[in-house]
């Protein structure tokens, strides 16, 4: 199929671009064969929480909630993979809680421990939870003590929780403290492609150290049915992802529960490509800020491929008098209509009123063009115009690779097809191509000095 990406590889054209337009107004998630009501499973979840779901505005199940739901019913472990937007954090902890909750009442002390890879989802996802809790106190005591690590695990009770948010370095930090066992019915583990990479390996074999787990595959472990189930959550699934869950837990005892949009385009949303030379992007950027400011009542979000990129990008624009925060830095964003952020902040990420995402840089991989494209178009914003503009810069080096991100983006989009190759275990690849270099030129990879994003990562 002849593409019009395909021969961006030549280094000579600038300027050029091409669009995918949306072709619907709302978004994949938002089932239209099958209508699913909240009533549907008023025997299911609690009380209070489908009263506090109704206040919080969601009318109806999105298509993974309702798939995730039935599976809950099972005793399997479940592996949710669906695209960005559709609801996951509501899917899996509607359920948890409302388990939680009946086995209090029948006089259990159980504890369910959610975990996440960064600062900005961990205040998203406790900000959720105490949301869905809401109005189930009794007189001046929390029915339900929701336990933060946000500030780290000093100064407070670690046996004083009933839900647990924490990324796994805090979370085994806080557990090493408690000298009494603990009924953990439930673990889950939000943003499973990141969780489950490299970068993460040694904390969360730490953490899985110290929690039992049903039906483990862990080496030295005790396999039996006495343990938590896990939740696995994640907006991709490629092969290789399934294979490092069922590291965790045993295949025959994990069940997915898979979108049928999984890594495919959103349909909600108008994306644009742009060839652009390095010397000539904070210009490009400036008039698409300044169209944004003029044109759309909403924030624009600018992804960045490093921190030293976000940092001359957010200076460069305020040195031209344009006003942004950057994410993970600036913990105050609420008011802030332009703000940059590294990749991380493309993970989990729930924007309010966000109509724009620029990429300043090209992502890494699909995975991260996934992430990125998936902080607009959300169910949450349903109806909403929302578009993503992405500069192709033509640098020597990285020009074949962006090429076949870009290619593949376009095809999927001819075709109507999920994107191909959806990479999983990105650090772990990224980390092996350097010891490669470093191998030829005769030199060694000491970790600490490979990159890491120290403005996202709690632990």
């Amino acid at each position: 199929m002849p593409l019009f990406s395909q021969y961006w590889y030549n280094l000579h054209w600038k300027n050029e671009w091409f669009t995918i337009h949306r072709i619907q107004r709302s978004p994949a998630s938002l089932p239209r064969d099958i209508e699913h009501i909240w009533e549907q499973f008023v025997n299911f979840l609690d009380y209070n929480i489908l009263e506090n779901i109704r206040r919080l505005g969601f009318r109806k199940p999105t298509s993974i909630q309702a798939c995730l739901f039935d599976a809950f019913l099972m005793p399997y472990h479940l592996f949710m993979a669906a695209e960005t937007g559709s609801g996951k954090t509501l899917a899996y902890a509607a359920p948890v809680l409302s388990e939680i909750i009946r086995m209090k009442n029948a006089g259990r002390n159980p504890k369910a421990i959610i975990l996440v890879p960064s600062f900005l989802l961990h205040t998203q996802v406790t900000t959720m939870v105490k949301e869905l809790v809401k109005n189930l106190d009794v007189g001046k005591e929390p029915y339900l003590k929701i336990l933060s690590t946000i500030h780290g695990v000093n100064n407070i009770n670690p046996e004083d929780f009933d839900i647990l948010i924490s990324t796994p370095g805090h979370a085994t930090n806080l557990l090493k403290l408690i000298s009494t066992p603990l009924d953990i019915p439930f673990v889950i583990i939000d943003e499973a492609d990141t969780l489950l990479d490299d970068g993460f390996v040694e904390k969360m074999a730490s953490f899985l150290s110290v929690v039992p787990i049903k039906y483990s595959s862990i080496e030295g472990t005790a396999s039996n049915d006495k343990g938590a189930r896990v939740i696995f959550c994640s907006a991709t699934c490629p092969d290789g992802l399934q294979e490092l869950a069922e590291g965790v837990v045993q295949a025959d005892y994990l069940q997915l529960v898979k979108s049928d949009y999984l890594h495919k385009l959103l349909p909600n949303v108008k994306q644009t490509f742009i060839r652009v030379r390095e010397q000539d992007k904070i210009p490009y950027l400036i008039d698409l800020i300044a169209d944004d400011y003029e044109s759309v009542n909403g924030r624009t979000l600018i992804f960045c491929k490093d921190n030293d990129t976000v940092t001359f990008v957010s200076e460069k624009l305020l040195g031209d008098h344009i006003p942004n925060k950057v994410l993970g830095r600036d913990h105050n964003i609420e008011g802030a209509r332009l703000l940059v952020s590294t990749d991380n902040g493309s993970r989990g990420m729930d924007i309010p009123n966000l109509r724009h995402v620029i990429n300043y840089d090209m992502p890494r991989d699909l995975a991260d063009y996934i992430h990125r494209l998936g902080r607009v178009g959300r169910c949450s914003k349903s109806r909403v115009n929302s578009r993503v503009t992405t500069f192709f810069g033509a640098i020597r080096g990285s020009i074949g690779a962006q090429t076949r991100i870009v290619t593949a983006i376009e095809r999927a989009a001819r075709l109507d097809q999920p994107l191909d190759d959806v990479p999983a275990n990105v650090k772990g690849k990224i980390k092996d191509q350097k010891l490669r270099k470093l191998e030829r030129s005769g030199k060694s990879l000491d970790i600490d000095e490979e990159e890491h994003d120290e403005t996202f990562d709690l632990a």
